[in-house]
């Protein structure tokens, strides 16, 4: 959805063709890159702990920056509509 959204606002704009193959691109290169990695990282190791390994990592990951400003309410980095609910619930919007 993210790489729709982002090819639909470069459409107007000049060399549209290209900004929006390079858009495509920048998504795939990601998969491109590390699909053969770990598909071999996932036949070497045992699954199970793999799974757990990975689900710890992303819950680190997704912990760290609700932590990183203790200061700032929670939401306060996100885009406009993202934190909507958050901010109705608070009574702020």
């Amino acid at each position: 959805m993210q790489t729709v959204g982002a090819q639909w606002l470069l459409v107007a704009e000049p060399n549209a063709a290209t900004l929006v193959a390079l858009v495509q691109t920048a998504a795939m290169v990601p998969t491109l890159l590390l699909a053969l990695p770990a598909g071999a990282l996932a036949d070497i190791v045992d699954r199970p702990r793999l799974l757990i390994g990975l689900q710890t990592f992303q819950l680190v990951v997704g912990a760290v920056p609700g932590h990183a400003h203790p200061d700032r309410p929670v939401g306060a980095d996100c885009p406009a509509g993202i934190d909507l609910p958050a901010r109705l619930r608070a009574g702020t919007d």
